[in-house]
């Protein structure tokens, strides 16, 4: 039970997280970038050194009520914290003249909303709950991806491991040639689930009652805000932050998925969603930054299982890396598939 207590702690990093971009900050120039140093090198490079995270999740039966507020207030402290940065770094940014130190901090705002902010938002958006939704809401519309919500359950976990998936990449698929088809293609996926929705209940497209529609009218109406607020450099920040979370955010779809199919039945329908159809790992410091995402196959075969319950599955395919240097990885095309094609080839052969 006392190890249990000490791995609920970690839990607690990312809340850390934010005070490197004050800290970079204060420091000013180079050092405003020490968030992506600290999420994208320092962390894996210690997830190398530390044990291998394959602990096994406590039995129901003494898991204790504190224990679950403990780690739901974790995902609601997350949303003020998140909100306060925003508008810190925004004010930040226009009080600085130092162009990289505005850099830093565009980028390293994108990479908190675009990791921790996504981790938090997609575990709340897979809750059923209207506050963990507006929670998830909220988030999502600091990125301007409202989208998401819809998208990615009731889009992208029906359709993962196959080709018409957006979300799911390729195999030899650069990502490259993978971040504007996802993130056209959620759009459009998005749109056309909720087409599809609307038209079945005898309702217009064009509804207010489009979840889609409605997420981007409320986006237009924050920018418009933002603007008329602190002008076009604060509406310049909100826009550079929110495009670095995008591109981190579709970055992870491309890791998790990448390479990995279902086959198709005598019927003419896909296999159901197994273990096989999602990339893992076993790091102990991202698996904290992540709330375990990198569970992934859990996951997805377990979707309303929450975050602090999700297993390592020693048979699904697993990563050589991290999540964070995976996605480094895969900006490099030709050093990705050299690492990973003959990984997907074998996940391949053991699903047979």
């Amino acid at each position: 039970m006392k190890r249990h207590r000490i791995a609920d702690m970690g839990f607690l990093l990312p809340l850390l997280v934010p005070v490197l971009v004050v800290v970079g900050r204060i420091a000013g120039g180079g050092w405003s970038f020490l968030t992506v140093l600290f999420v994208f090198l320092a962390v894996p490079l210690l997830d190398l050194l530390l044990p291998a995270d394959t602990g096994i999740v406590l039995p129901k039966s003494v898991r204790s009520t504190g224990r679950q507020l403990y780690f739901n207030g974790i995902l609601y402290a997350w949303v003020p914290i998140e909100l306060c940065l925003l508008l810190w770094a925004a004010s930040a940014t226009l009080s600085t003249t130092d162009v990289m130190s505005k850099a830093g901090l565009i980028v390293s705002a994108g990479v908190v909303t675009g990791t921790i902010g996504i981790f938090v938002a997609h575990e709340l958006g897979h809750r059923s709950g209207r506050l963990e939704h507006g929670l998830a809401y909220i988030l999502l519309c600091s990125i301007g991806y409202t989208h998401f919500l819809v998208e990615h359950n009731e889009g992208h976990h029906i359709r993962v491991a196959t080709p018409d998936d957006p979300s799911t990449a390729s195999l030899g698929q650069s990502s490259w040639s993978f971040l504007p088809r996802a993130i056209w293609g959620g759009l459009h996926d998005a749109w056309e689930i909720e087409r599809s929705r609307l038209l079945a209940k005898g309702q217009s497209t064009w509804s207010p009652q489009n979840r889609v529609l409605r997420g981007l009218a409320i986006q237009t109406l924050l920018w418009i805000a933002v603007a008329a607020g602190g002008g076009p450099r604060a509406l310049g920040f909100t826009i550079g932050q929110s495009a670095v979370a995008v591109v981190i955010v579709e970055l992870g779809n491309y890791v998790e998925h990448y390479g990995l199919i279902r086959r198709r039945m005598a019927d003419g329908r896909y296999e159901p969603v197994s273990l096989q159809h999602s990339w893992n790992a076993n790091h102990r410091l991202t698996n904290w930054l992540a709330f375990n995402l990198q569970r992934h196959s859990n996951h997805h075969c377990r979707v309303l299982r929450h975050y602090e319950a999700l297993e390592h599955i020693e048979s699904a395919p697993r990563l050589p890396a991290s999540y964070p240097a995976m996605a480094i990885l895969a900006l490099v095309p030709p050093l990705w598939r050299y690492i990973m094609d003959p990984l997907v080839m074998s996940a391949r052969i053991d699903h047979k």
